[in-house]
């Protein structure tokens, strides 16, 4: 929903979990004469919560044929992370730069 507060000026929003959010909206399409919204059963989640677990951790698309195609792999996603955390760092002083990003051998 949204409400004054949070952000100045701005609107507050809230995430709900989808079984929730769909008897909001369903709520809000009755009110309007209009269609509603379903529970999505085709959704596949990672069973990782953080995204070094992820990145080391998700099996690839398809299985290396060789130990160095399986360590590129390795490498490209060590790289990915690093690539992300610089990026996503919360310090505005400790995150990179658009220049700093663009040096990174992720992108280059």
């Amino acid at each position: 929903g949204s409400g004054e507060g949070g952000c100045e000026g701005g609107e507050e929003w809230l995430l709900l979990p989808e079984a929730e959010y769909v008897v909001a909206k369903n709520r809000e399409a009755a009110a309007k004469n209009e269609k509603g919204v379903k529970l999505c059963r085709n959704k596949q989640y990672f069973r990782y919560k953080l995204l070094p677990d992820l990145l080391s951790r998700h099996p690839p698309r398809k299985a290396h044929a060789t130990a160095e195609e399986a360590e590129a792999e390795a490498e490209r996603r060590r790289a990915m992370l690093s690539f992300i955390s610089g990026l996503l760092q919360y310090d505005p002083a400790q995150r990179w730069t658009p220049r700093q990003a663009i040096q990174h051998p992720f992108i280059t």
